[in-house]
């Protein structure tokens, strides 16, 4: 197994970013739209005025302590393992019609077509809703992914649809319980989130925290974190200072996860970079895997696990291109050499802006192709095979013999998608592992019917809750 690692920061440099982070927190700190939240700071001993909140550097370094010894009691995964784990995750508002090569805005039954081939391949797991369909109301839009969800998956998890409007928590949790049975079983196993992520710099917004509060005091717990940041926009353009704002948010994130449910969080941020020429966020730049590795560090060094993916498969490139599979191959390796052993986005296009649906089959085959780099060589006396190389002699073909039959299937990867004929065989009607990847998605659609986790009175009753939210939210 390949268990060499490689780093974007050392010691120093993380003990730096820490205590400017902690000088941040406690001297600037972080502005937080909500009172019943800043109250709560407050009774905990950090200083409020109005709804700026500081925290004193004595008051983190007792909660850090706290997150790390919890997590070494046995939270956190181990990350040196051979299976990597894939994730469909976009959230995109368009997709790349594998009819037409032309990009549309997303369906409804785009999103359930998605879910359908992400439940048919059992390797790879269901993150976010994969489209945001355009053809339903946008007031109760994540309840139509929750029921679209639910209707075209064998499972769903707690992080497959994100609550992102307040007045749509309630009618959330009226179908959540329809479909795990009762609020007690929702509450053991969510089938929706709610992530309020940090405005960078130093801003949890009003909007996020008040359907944090509504998910705390409905007993479901929203999660506070995830820090999405731009050097030179919502950061200084200088790497180092862009880890500094991430940190202070990440950390401030953990410290309202801990004031208000008593949870300890972990550290994360999805950096993002922007091109000065276009002044548009970019993933394909070298600087985005640089910050995603720095980020597992600081992840690593407060001994709590990642709070976001990593995002290796997103790319700049609007079409599944060289540019795209350049910049997703770079990601994936720089990501599996860093001790990541989770990728996510597979399928995305343009910065997740656009999904493929045969796209995710070719990004499933190169985290193969990544696995079977890092299971390495297996050095043992049956696969050194020394008997079997003395038998065969100078000149041998080992082609036929039974070793290679019992061990060819473990040793070599072998592809999905990726084309390995000889040029002779396909001249005349060559397909690219794109178009190859098209034909296997259309023969899932057409063959995979995932075990209904819904049945037809539960569905009866979903649409009625959503027909509801459409005519009272309109």
């Amino acid at each position: 197994m390949i268990t060499s690692k490689i780093e974007a920061l050392s010691k120093r440099d993380i003990t730096k970013i820490h205590n400017a982070s902690l000088d941040i927190l406690e001297h600037t700190g972080i502005k937080v739209e909500n009172e019943k939240i800043c109250k709560m700071c407050r009774d905990q001993g950090c200083p409020v005025d109005g709804d700026i909140v500081r925290f004193p550097t004595a008051f983190m370094e007792n909660l850090l302590n706290k997150i790390k010894a919890a997590h070494a009691q046995g939270q956190v995964k181990k990350e040196d393992v051979a299976e990597l784990q894939m994730i469909a995750s976009a959230q995109s508002i368009y997709i790349l019609d594998m009819d037409s090569d032309k990009l549309r805005p997303a369906t409804r039954k785009d999103l359930a077509d998605a879910t359908r081939l992400v439940d048919a391949l059992q390797d790879v797991a269901l993150g976010h809703a994969i489209f945001i369909p355009s053809d339903v109301p946008k007031k109760t839009n994540d309840l139509h992914l929750l029921l679209t969800t639910a209707e075209n998956s064998s499972s769903i998890a707690g992080r497959n649809v994100c609550i992102n409007s307040p007045e749509e928590v309630d009618y959330a949790i009226e179908m959540g319980i329809i479909i795990r049975g009762s609020l007690e079983e929702l509450k053991k196993n969510p089938c929706f989130c709610h992530y309020c992520c940090a405005t960078s710099p130093h801003v949890f917004g009003k909007t996020g925290l008040d359907i944090t509060m509504r998910f705390h005091e409905r007993g479901l717990g929203g999660v506070i974190g995830g820090v999405m940041i731009l050097p030179g926009a919502t950061a200084p353009v200088t790497l180092a200072g862009t880890l500094v704002v991430q940190t202070v948010d990440s950390l401030a994130a953990m410290a309202l996860t801990w004031i208000l449910d008593g949870r300890f969080g972990g550290y994360g941020g999805q950096p993002a970079i922007l091109d000065m020429r276009e002044l548009v966020s970019c993933q394909g730049a070298p600087e985005f895997p640089l910050l995603l590795l720095a980020t597992k560090q600081m992840a690593d060094y407060y001994g709590t696990p990642m709070q976001n993916w990593n995002a290796a498969f997103q790319t700049d490139s609007k079409f599944p291109d060289v540019q795209a599979g350049m910049e997703k191959a770079y990601k994936v390796m720089i990501g599996l050499l860093a001790g990541f052993r989770s990728f996510s986005e597979l399928g995305t296009l343009a910065d997740c802006l656009v999904s493929s649906l045969p796209l995710i089959l070719v990004d499933r085959d190169m985290v193969k192709m990544a696995e079977r780099f890092l299971r390495g060589i297996n050095v043992n006396d049956e696969t050194l095979a020394l008997d079997l190389i003395r038998k065969q002699g100078i000149g041998a073909n080992y082609i036929a013999e039974e070793h290679t039959v019992k061990h060819f299937k473990t040793e070599l990867w072998m592809p999905s998608c990726f084309d390995r004929k000889p040029p002779g065989q396909c001249m005349e009607n060559y397909k690219t592992a794109y178009e190859i990847a098209k034909d296997k998605t259309r023969t899932i659609l057409k063959e995979h019917q995932p075990t209904l986790l819904i049945d037809a009175k539960q569905g009866a009753e979903l649409r009625r809750i959503i027909q509801n939210a459409d005519r009272e939210l309109a």
